[in-house]
C-alpha cells in the first residue's frame, strides 16, 4: 500500500487532496513501486526558496524538491515540496491550468523518489516520457495532445510538454533533488 499525506500551506491552487494522492500513487506504481509512505507539502515560493537554499544552496524559488528518506526494492519513503505559487504563475505559458501544472510537479517529485533523474538529455527524455504516461493515466489532456485536435487549439501549447522544463545541471549531492523551473533565465542564458 502507498500511503500519501498532503499538507496544504498555500492559497494559490485549489486541488483536491485525493487528486494529489492519486498522482503520487500513479507515479510510484508506474515505476514498479507498490509500497511507500510519502508526504507532499504544497507551499509558496518563499517557503520553497528557503528549502532550496537550506538543502541545495540555491537561493531562488523552484517548482519542486524531493527528499528521499529511503528506498528498498518496491518500497519508498520520502517527502515532496511543491510550489503551488510557481504552478499558478507559469501554467498559462504552457497551455494548461495551474492544477495540471501542479500535478506535473507532484509527479516529477515522486519520480525522483523512485530513482528517475533529469541531469542528462537521456535521463531527461526518460523522465518526460514517464511524466507524460502518468499525466495521461490521470486523464490530463496534454498541450501536445491538443496539437492533434482541430485548428482551434492553441498553437503555442503544441510544444509545451516537450519544452516544459529546461536543461538542468546534474543532481547535486545530498539528500534532496531539485527541479528548477526558472525557464526564462535558462532561455536567456543567465
Amino acid at each position: 500500500m502507498i500511503s500519501v499525506a498532503v499538507v496544504d500551506q498555500q492559497a494559490y491552487v485549489r486541488l483536491p487532496k485525493r487528486k494529489i494522492k492519486e498522482a503520487v500513487q500513479v507515479a510510484l506504481e508506474s515505476a514498479g513501486c507498490r509500497q511507500g509512505r510519502i508526504t507532499v507539502a504544497l507551499i509558496d515560493d518563499a517557503s520553497i526558496q528557503q528549502l532550496n537554499r537550506q538543502f541545495l544552496q540555491h537561493d531562488e524559488p523552484t517548482d519542486v524538491l524531493s527528499f528521499p528518506m529511503g528506498r528498498d526494492g518496491r518500497t519508498v519513503e520520502g517527502e515532496i515540496a511543491v510550489s503551488a505559487e510557481r504552478a499558478a504563475a507559469v501554467a498559462g505559458q504552457y497551455g494548461w491550468s495551474p492544477e495540471e501544472e501542479l500535478l506535473l510537479y507532484v509527479i516529477h517529485g515522486a519520480l525522483h523518489l523512485v530513482g528517475f533523474d533529469d541531469g542528462t538529455p537521456t535521463q531527461r527524455q526518460r523522465m518526460r516520457q514517464q511524466e507524460t504516461l502518468c499525466l495521461r493515466r490521470l486523464g490530463v489532456v496534454l498541450p501536445t495532445d491538443q496539437a492533434k485536435s482541430p485548428p482551434t487549439s492553441n498553437p503555442s501549447s503544441r510544444r509545451a510538454l516537450a519544452e516544459h522544463r529546461p536543461p538542468r545541471p546534474a543532481r547535486p549531492l545530498g539528500r534532496s533533488t531539485s527541479s528548477d523551473s526558472s525557464r526564462q533565465r535558462t532561455r536567456q542564458g543567465k
